[in-house]
């Protein structure tokens, strides 16, 4: 028996709300291409869309758009949401590749939901920032973690490092840590 694989396409989205942010077109579009020839095994040269069929990557943007707008309502995710579809029901495999969750949005509720009309789909999402794939069961439990807002830490709460054996062994001036000393809030 034969082994037929998938077309890969990766469809890549940024979006830009403001330049003092340091989350360029250019930079979003550079992680992405080097992300998406990972995860499809080929050479993928960014094409933006501007209606031309779909190359290897086909990023799509939401230039100075707030996260605040729901996902489906801006401009590129419409389109994208579009070219995912036709991708999936022409029989090719898609990756969709962002850089930040918090480029799909930053209401945690519109970005689970996009998320999981996605995987509905038959999308693969990736996210670089949280190293998550929606692929596995492990990267949709860490995405659902990650964005679950009843496990998150209060604001001005920090992780503290606990020292190394070595530098205790090195250092006996140093206080001992405490559970308490890890909950405290960050001042």
């Amino acid at each position: 028996m034969e082994t037929t694989l998938l077309p890969q396409i990766a469809f890549g989205y940024g979006r830009v709300s403001t330049a003092k942010q340091g989350l360029s077109r250019e930079a979003q579009t550079e992680a992405v291409q080097r992300a998406a020839e990972f995860y499809t095994g080929s050479t993928c040269a960014p094409h933006v869309t501007d209606g031309a069929p779909p190359s290897a990557l086909e990023m799509f943007f939401d230039e100075d758009t707030s996260g605040g707008i729901p996902f489906a309502q801006r401009p590129a995710g419409r389109q994208l949401l579009a070219a995912v579809r036709a991708a999936l029901l022409n029989g090719s495999s898609v990756t969709l590749v962002v850089t930040k969750v918090d480029r799909l949005g930053r209401d945690t509720v519109d970005v689970s939901q996009t998320v999981t009309l996605f995987e509905s789909l038959g999308a693969r999402i990736v996210f670089l920032d949280i190293n998550v794939d929606t692929r596995t069961a492990i990267g949709r439990a860490e995405f659902y973690e990650a964005n679950d807002p009843a496990t998150a830490r209060p604001t001005g709460w920090q992780l503290v490092s606990l020292p190394s054996i070595a530098s205790a062994k090195e250092d006996t001036t140093e206080t001992p840590i405490s559970i308490a000393d890890l909950m405290r809030p960050k001042v």
